[in-house]
């Protein structure tokens, strides 16, 4: 999952840095706002892997070429939704939770800046 979560990262961090990043600051579907939630959720889920299992894991991001940022959104939701149901700690559970509403909230706000209808 975090591999996943890195790749999302950095489709936020790219579309941060891009001109049409730059245009939506401060407003909807704003990637500076997106990055400061996906970072939050990534260093919850590497703090509880270190305090819970001494783990010091890097995430490594997949090849992002080609993929858009909602697509990667998306593709989190699903992984979310797949894995959830194995879940059994209730702190990994309230972090995949967490997860899966910053993800939903970032679709919504991605499909209102497009005037798209949700699609999730």
């Amino acid at each position: 999952m975090l591999d996943h979560h890195e790749t999302v990262v950095t489709y936020a961090h790219a579309s941060m840095m891009s001109a049409a990043g730059h245009n939506v600051h401060g407003g909807g579907g704003d990637p500076t706002a997106f990055d400061a939630d996906l970072d939050g959720n990534k260093l919850r889920m590497l703090a509880f892997l270190d305090s819970v299992y001494g783990d010091k894991y890097s995430p490594h991001p997949s090849d992002t070429a080609g993929v858009d940022f909602a697509a990667g959104i998306r593709a989190g939701l699903r992984l979310i939704d797949e894995l959830a149901p194995r879940l059994r700690q209730p702190a990994v559970r309230e972090m995949a939770r967490r997860m899966r509403a910053t993800h939903v909230r970032i679709l919504a706000e991605l499909d209102s800046a497009a005037g798209a209808p949700p699609k999730h």
